[in-house]
């Protein structure tokens, strides 16, 4: 979304084999590279920023401010709009006492934003910015699955300032048009499709660290190739069997091995590379 409105180029990329370490050795997701490889960086709000600086505000104030709202998107709406709306979605085990909980908190931070929007058109100055852009995509989740029209009519000033949003020719082409299909009935959990959700997930996962780990033996083959000439002596010492010493070493040393190849296997990824930007995505979903 904030490479669209930055006019950036950006080729989006799933590694199958994690990242590369030697670039990005946090390991972390989004990760950006750009075209020639002078810039690299990690995390979803650093990437916007980078990719489209017209979001980033005017002065120095209005950098500030944006900056609180990505706290805030981040760190307070969106865990309770996942909470809620996860479980809903049956991607997520159904707990009624956090569920509640998460909705009553997720209500009650809409009502201050509601009270905040009241005289303004956006979040900060007069015209968008990626506290915008964080913040939408942040709450549409909600909107589109669990808040139903009499749970939004309270905060009309929120649900003005996010199909706004959402009608801008900029993220109608990457969301479609989703301002008029927002919830009507909330969606519920179901517990035969939280079960088809969490085999295919398993699944996934163990397809991919089996691919991390081919291309991991790969890679020391192709390291065995390039080394020193086997003497006579050493085919004949390599051809016999390992004493019972060796093969306990040699087990522990490859467990080790697949225990660090295994934490650095993504679990997931929103984009990775370019061509010239959540998650999000966002940190925000799909920024």
């Amino acid at each position: 979304m904030a490479a669209i409105y930055g006019g950036a180029d950006v080729k989006l990329q799933t590694p199958e084999g994690g990242l590369d370490l030697k670039k990005f050795p946090f390991g972390k997701y989004p990760a950006y590279e750009s075209a020639d490889g002078s810039q690299k960086l990690h995390d979803a709000h650093a990437i916007a920023s980078y990719v489209a600086p017209s979001l980033m505000g005017s002065n120095a104030e209005e950098k500030a401010e944006i900056v609180q709202w990505l706290g805030l998107a981040d760190d307070e709406f969106l865990p309770h709009v996942l909470a809620w709306t996860l479980p809903a979605l049956s991607a997520m085990q159904h707990n009624k006492n956090q569920v509640e909980a998460s909705k009553k908190e997720l209500l009650r931070l809409l009502g201050i934003l509601n009270e905040y929007l009241l005289t303004r058109t956006y979040l900060v100055g007069e015209r968008i910015t990626l506290a915008d852009v964080a913040l939408v995509l942040d709450l549409l989740p909600a909107y589109q699955f669990v808040l139903e029209p009499e749970l939004r009519r309270p905060f009309i000033n929120v649900s003005r300032w996010l199909t706004t949003l959402v009608n801008q020719p900029q993220f109608k082409s990457v969301l479609g048009d989703v301002g008029n299909h927002l919830c009507t009935k909330a969606a519920q959990f179901d517990s035969h499709k939280f079960k088809e959700f969490q085999d295919a997930s398993s699944h996934q996962h163990g397809e991919s660290h089996a691919a991390h780990k081919e291309g991991h033996k790969e890679e020391h083959g192709k390291k065995d190739k390039k080394g020193k000439k086997v003497s006579e002596s050493e085919k004949g010492d390599a051809a016999a069997p390992p004493k019972k010493e060796e093969k306990k070493e040699k087990r522990k040393e490859g467990e080790g091995r697949e225990s660090r190849e295994s934490r650095r296997s993504p679990k997931w990824s929103r984009c990775w590379g370019c061509s010239r930007r959540d998650g999000s995505n966002r940190g925000g979903l799909g920024r």
